[in-house]
């Protein structure tokens, strides 16, 4: 192969990958995603996002004709919804009145 070649190849390669990428731009945050996304979202492989589903840890999707998605806010709320690691304990998130910074974990 020529550099010609595999100029011209690489430039197909990457027309093809730019018309199957997302048309949102970069700042764009979506609002829902598919079954793919949103496991990916959460940080779970898609079955045991599908069990999370069926377990009703995670929301259902919502329809759309044939098309299922799940919205971002209701994932969020679904992950902050997770039983906690520490045995139930909540973190408060609170700042710390001195420095005016993020205040050290503190558990109820």
């Amino acid at each position: 192969m020529n550099v010609e070649t595999i100029n011209a190849a690489l430039a197909a390669l990457m027309a093809f990958v730019m018309a199957r990428s997302r048309s949102l731009p970069a700042h764009v945050q979506p609002a829902a995603f598919n079954l793919a996304d949103s496991a990916a979202y959460v940080n779970f492989a898609t079955n045991s996002f599908r069990k999370m589903v069926d377990d009703g840890a995670m929301p259902p999707p919502r329809r759309y004709g044939a098309r299922l998605v799940w919205l971002r806010a209701e994932l969020d709320r679904a992950l902050a919804l997770l039983p906690l690691a520490n045995g139930g304990k909540t973190w408060t998130g609170a700042e710390d009145e001195k420095s005016g910074g993020p205040a050290p974990l503190d558990w109820d």
